[in-house]
């Protein structure tokens, strides 16, 4: 969903955020922050592009957006920290996040 879009939803909406509409499957759960929103993507490995963290207080509601930290924002972060953690990275599958 358009970046715009989500801040009309939430006036707390930051560029490490990304939102998501689900027309078709109920959104994000109360106990569900912190879980991923994944993705499956033609000639791409299935990937995580999102993790919970703000949404209505029910699960089927149909209009409104659930609201993720975009994990491509925190790519570089990321890196680092496996790397100084693990001591290397693994190869990339496709070259990017």
């Amino acid at each position: 969903m358009d970046h715009g879009k989500c801040a009309e939803y939430w006036e707390g909406f930051e560029d490490h955020q990304m939102c998501a509409e689900f027309s078709d499957t109920p959104g994000s759960c109360p106990g569900d922050s912190g879980g991923p929103l994944s993705c499956i993507a033609p000639g791409r490995p299935f990937f995580i592009t999102g993790i919970v963290s703000e949404g209505d207080s029910t699960c089927l509601r149909r209009g409104k957006p659930d609201f993720y930290v975009n994990v491509a924002y925190f790519k570089d972060w990321i890196l680092k920290t496996i790397k100084d953690e693990v001591g290397s990275l693994p190869p990339p599958l496709d070259g990017s996040l």
